[in-house]
């Protein structure tokens, strides 16, 4: 492919998801994340030890050429901290991330209503900016504690 990792960057989006696809959590551009690299496999095997904590992603780019997204290890503890929360009984099985593209157009797949693929911020679902119809015997989430909760495990700057 002719197109650079930087462009490549602005076309992707991480995809946190908990009971085995049932629910996405949140979905926000790679671009929006400081510090999120694209290598290829190669060179995420000579960087990384295996028993170095890393929070590395595979990205389908297109014909059979695939880079991984080496993301910020808070993202690890956002995931971690957004299946507790919806799915507590789950004890994290059933979580999954991956890095994602819009050749399927604006939205993710998923149970409970699936995920948004917005351009300039990151989606989470209703279940954490309070507008669910129901939350499972838990409190209902003050507004915007979870956006600013996964904009800080991010590193995102708050916008001014």
């Amino acid at each position: 492919m002719d197109a650079t990792p930087a462009v490549r960057l602005r076309d992707l989006w991480l995809v946190l998801e908990g009971d085995d696809g049932g629910q996405v959590y949140l979905t926000c551009p790679l671009s929006l994340i400081p510090g999120v690299e694209l290598i290829t496999p190669e060179e995420c095997d000579r960087r990384f030890d295996a028993a170095e904590p890393t929070h590395a992603l595979y990205a389908y780019t297109g014909e059979s050429d695939y880079l991984v997204a080496v993301l910020p290890l808070n993202a690890g503890q956002l995931h971690k901290e957004l299946d507790r929360y919806a799915w507590p009984t789950n004890e994290g099985k059933g979580c999954s991330a991956r890095v994602d593209d819009a050749t399927h157009g604006n939205t993710v797949s998923g149970g409970m209503g699936g995920g948004k693929l917005l351009h300039n911020a990151l989606w989470l679902h209703r279940e954490f900016v309070g507008t669910a119809s129901h939350y499972r015997d838990k409190e209902r989430p003050q507004p915007g504690a979870w956006r600013a909760r996964a904009m800080e495990l991010l590193g995102i700057p708050p916008k001014k």
